[in-house]
């Protein structure tokens, strides 16, 4: 059987290569190399490397003495600097510029921490994003952060999806416990977070991960919390607006500031309006997918006493939305006879205890409640009573008037849900511990 083997020689005038040898002539070539040379003494070879050890760090040292006289020339010499008492004076050094860096409070956990001493997978999504974007509610915000996806079914997104755990759609049946919580200000969205509407918007806050300990069953995939502004101590007054194509256009205000001593209050108005991108050429024109958005916020903060202090916030949300986004050719041109409604008209209220029970103790009550109309339709069939007998729809006649299948879905739901959440935080030792109870109905 042939083999391959390295040959240097030349045979037949050809040059170095790899030759086809057969094995008898290759056992040959190998056993050429053999040598009856003993294996040296262990402590010969011991030897030999402290030898050469020795050898490399004589001439290392060999080349740094002429550096290290050089330096050592260089360095001042006391009694000159004794003779010489302008030469001690210590010179002025320009001064540093030190480096800041924001820190950056989660609102959502037991304790108000630092995002940098938190261990879980946390985002947090400042205002500043939040005007860059132009976002107006919570939608225009979650793609942002990592492993965090939402789906709409309907004007507004109200499913969010973290690292893949989460709902996609609710058409009829209920859905009691949602696989991520939507919270403003501890208000329980989660039900309703097509409400989730960014207005005057301190920070967002996404954390992944099961988040059942802190808020139950309706966050096993993870929490999105809204936190508002506080009002100030300061008055503060403010207003915008913005204007868009497909005639969208923004309008809003808010007031701040001290009402009495110990109380102060906040207060936020904000009307949204947009004909949509959707064209229902069967109608004529837009509309049909149309944004009407009215939202408002209040709140109070009152300091009870040096310890103890109450927070009040209402929420309002009032929205008459259009639903015509189902198009044949995923475009955006529908041929529905009768586009669907995306309507909510909520109202929430959250009331907040904090009493300090000394430096190292707390006592936290919050107590909130969410309720509201909802209305959600849409054209099953996604086209015009009679679409197979026009041309302008079937030029080819493939269709009939029997292929056609002809449905409205309307669904009305009415929501309510309490929420109590009562605790105790406080230092063991070194640790820290709470104790608490939480009730979602």
């Amino acid at each position: 059987m042939p083999v391959f083997a390295l040959s240097g020689a030349r045979p037949n005038g050809y040059p170095a290569r790899l030759l086809r040898l057969p094995r008898r002539e290759w056992a040959d070539r190998t056993c050429a190399f053999k040598t009856n040379a003993t294996k040296p003494p262990l402590w010969t070879s011991i030897a030999h490397s402290m030898l050469l050890s020795l050898v490399l760090f004589l001439a290392l040292a060999a080349a740094a003495l002429p550096r290290l006289a050089v330096a050592a020339a260089e360095l001042p010499n006391a009694s000159s600097t004794a003779e010489r008492p302008e030469a001690a004076a210590p010179t002025e050094e320009a001064p540093s510029a030190e480096v800041s860096m924001e820190e950056v409070v989660v609102t959502a956990d037991f304790y108000q921490s630092t995002l940098a001493s938190l261990p879980g997978s946390i985002s947090v999504l400042d205002p500043e994003l939040v005007n860059t974007r132009g976002a107006t509610h919570l939608q225009d915000l979650l793609n942002v952060a990592p492993n965090v996806n939402f789906s709409v079914g309907g004007s507004r997104a109200r499913f969010v999806q973290i690292r893949g755990v989460g709902d996609l759609e609710q058409y009829v049946d209920p859905k009691h416990y949602p696989a991520v919580g939507i919270l403003t200000d501890g208000i329980s969205l989660s039900n309703i977070a097509a409400g989730a509407v960014l207005l005057d918007v301190e920070q967002v806050e996404v954390l992944r991960g099961p988040q059942g300990t802190r808020f139950g069953a309706g966050a096993l995939a993870g929490v999105v919390n809204i936190k508002a502004q506080d009002p100030g101590f300061s008055p503060e007054f403010a207003s915008w607006g913005s204007y868009a194509s497909f005639d969208s256009w923004q309008a809003g205000g808010l007031a701040s500031g001290p009402l009495t001593e110990r109380l102060r209050g906040r207060v936020a108005v904000q009307q949204t309006s947009s004909d949509g991108w959707m064209e229902n050429r069967f109608l004529g024109g837009r509309g049909t997918q149309n944004i009407d958005e009215l939202a408002a916020r209040g709140k109070l903060i009152w300091d009870m006493t040096n310890t103890l202090t109450a927070a009040l916030t209402v929420l309002h949300l009032d929205a008459d939305n259009g639903y015509d986004a189902f198009s044949l050719d995923n475009s955006r041109v529908t041929l529905s006879d009768q586009p669907g409604r995306d309507a909510q008209n909520t109202t929430a209220v959250g009331l907040d205890f904090t009493k300090a029970l000394g430096e190292d103790h707390e006592l936290k009550l919050n107590l909130s409640y969410a309720g509201g109309d909802e209305t959600y339709a849409f054209d099953e069939d996604w086209l015009y009573q009679g679409a197979c007998d026009d041309p302008r729809f079937d030029p080819q006649g493939a269709c009939t008037p029997a292929d056609q299948y002809t449905n409205t879905d309307h669904i009305n739901r009415q929501r309510d849900q309490f929420s109590l959440d009562a605790r105790w935080l406080g230092r063991l030792g070194a640790g820290r511990a709470v104790l608490g109870i939480f009730f979602h109905d």
